[in-house]
């Protein structure tokens, strides 16, 4: 395990929002700081880090310049903050959840995840990619997701297919996650609506004006807001807000929640 520092102050860099908001599912905090699992160059790796201050300390077993290409640390931030609409739903998201970042995350470690996202809760994600770990000795790769009866057994339900599907694909050539990849060619794929492969353009290849659209969204803004060239970003405050109570500002309720001010 490599050890490795970046000063970047939590007005940048939230680790907490970053890591637990949704958009993966390998991550869990303890005492002092974080340790997760995630997929990078074709294998599984594992890191810890925690906060000093400006600093954040890590220690890695991915290659070195792991950290800041996975929480994109070539993206300012504040210009995102800057690009968005005067929103004041968005205003409040960023207020509540400053320092949350898109992170980077390896293409077919985002596919997978968010196929098995669909119509699930996020501790049951966690829990079922956690079995899939702890079954196959890694994040689970084509390979391993060719036995239905396998996955089944591990909690994937109707899933399981999508999964087997995906990795047919996979493993025949058809398909190739380290490729960029249009949306239509990820709709091409057993079980890919548009929210996951919105999600996997977002999350996996870095698209970041991909929108997902889930029911949280769906009740806040609809189905095709115009948030600029990071309205993936957008959306990732939005459904957090929306996620954690719909806090608003009185005139964004009104716009967005309703009389009652919960979500309709």
């Amino acid at each position: 395990m490599e050890l490795g520092r970046s000063r970047i102050p939590e007005s940048e860099l939230n680790l907490y929002y970053t890591l637990f908001s949704g958009q993966c599912f390998g991550w869990d905090e303890g005492e002092g700081g974080f340790s997760g699992f995630f997929r990078w160059d074709g294998a599984t790796r594992h890191a810890r880090l925690r906060r000093e201050g400006d600093l954040v300390l890590y220690e890695t077993d991915a290659p070195p310049d792991w950290f800041s290409r996975y929480f994109n640390l070539r993206i300012n931030i504040n210009e995102v903050y800057e690009s968005f609409p005067d929103d004041p739903m968005l205003k409040e998201a960023v207020k509540r959840f400053r320092g949350m970042r898109v992170l980077g995350q390896d293409p077919w470690e985002a596919l997978v995840s968010f196929t098995v996202s669909q119509n699930n809760n996020i501790k049951r994600i966690r829990l079922i990619i956690r079995r899939m770990v702890e079954a196959f000795g890694r994040f689970p790769e084509p390979e391993d997701l060719t036995n239905e009866s396998l996955l089944l057994r591990l909690g994937l339900g109707y899933r399981a297919r999508y999964l087997v599907g995906i990795a047919e694909k996979t493993l025949s050539g058809e398909f190739d996650p380290a490729r960029p990849q249009e949306i239509s060619g990820l709709l091409c794929l057993p079980g890919v609506g548009k929210k996951v492969a919105q999600c996997t353009l977002l999350y996996g290849y870095g698209v970041n004006h991909a929108f997902p659209v889930d029911r949280w969204i769906k009740r806040l803004v609809g189905s095709c807001p115009d948030y600029g060239p990071y309205a993936g970003w957008a959306q990732l405050y939005l459904y957090m807000l929306a996620r954690e109570g719909g806090i608003a500002p009185p005139e964004a309720k009104a716009i967005y929640f309703g009389n009652k001010g919960g979500l309709r």
